[in-house]
Order: C-alpha cells, then structure tokens, then sequence
C-alpha cells in the first residue's frame, strides 16, 4: 500500500512539473536580444545610445490572446524651479495564441528624473516583474557626509 501511494506521489509530481511554465521576467540593458540585469543605471546624454527594458519568458506558447499589461512609475523631480510631481506610465500589448515572449523596449532620455524608477509586469492576472531601477548621474560627485 505505501509502496503504491508513493509512486502515485512521484507520478504525480513529475507530471505535474510546470517549472518550464513558469513565466520569467528580465529588466536591465538590452544586448543583441539578451538581457544584462542591472539594479543601477547612468543617465547618457545620447539618447538611445543603449536600449533598455523588460522582456518576459513563458516557458510554453500561450493558447489564446493574453493581456500583457506594465506601469513604469517615476520619481518626482525639480525642474526650473518647482517639483514635477512622479508620474506612472501604463501600457498594455496582448500577446497572440502561440506566442512565448515579450519584449518592450525603451531609452531613458537626456533629463529623465533621477532616482528610483519602478517596474511592473502582469501577464493576465499574473505578476511577473516587480523590480526597481536607480537611474544615476554618472557625472554627479557623490555627497561627503561630514560628522562633526
């Protein structure tokens, strides 16, 4: 009897495997259709000169149309003098039956807000990617705290 109930168990993980189903997601510089995962990012001053962005694996094609949905929120920043509040940009792609990857890619453009940008991604109703980017000034001199 436990001989039995035992393999039925291990039948019925190793049927029941869905790590190649699994979505995965990737955020950081685009090179060549890979990813470089990346948690702090300079801010060029040539726009496009690298390409950024997020792209998700399903592991298995999907079977009908399923919603990719994103929110890219941005910090606050001070310009000419009085605080832009942070805005959320929000899109949405669907991806067609047959379809294992996304792909969506972006520049950070010369005077983007400096600071924690943060990332969502939900295929259906499924959350995917909920990472966060610091964008940097490369050329900006690191603040000396001084104790006295």
């Amino acid at each position: 009897m436990n001989r039995t109930y035992g393999l039925l168990v291990t039948g019925m993980l190793l049927g029941c495997s869905t790590a190649s189903s699994v979505p995965e997601a990737e955020l950081g510089v685009f090179y060549g259709g890979q990813i470089q995962e990346l948690r702090r990012v300079p801010l060029s001053d040539q726009p496009g000169k690298d390409r950024y962005g997020f792209q998700v694996h399903l592991g298995a094609p999907v079977a009908a149309t399923t919603p990719v949905t994103w929110e890219i929120a941005r910090p606050a920043r001070y310009e000419a003098g009085k605080w832009v509040p942070a805005q959320t940009e929000v899109g949405h792609e669907d991806l067609s039956a047959g379809e294992s990857q996304f792909s969506k890619v972006f520049s950070f453009q010369p005077g983007a807000a400096l600071g924690t940008w943060n990332f969502r991604v939900l295929v259906g109703r499924r959350l995917v990617l909920d990472r966060a980017l610091e964008i940097y000034d490369p050329l900006a001199r690191p603040k000396v705290s001084r104790k006295g």
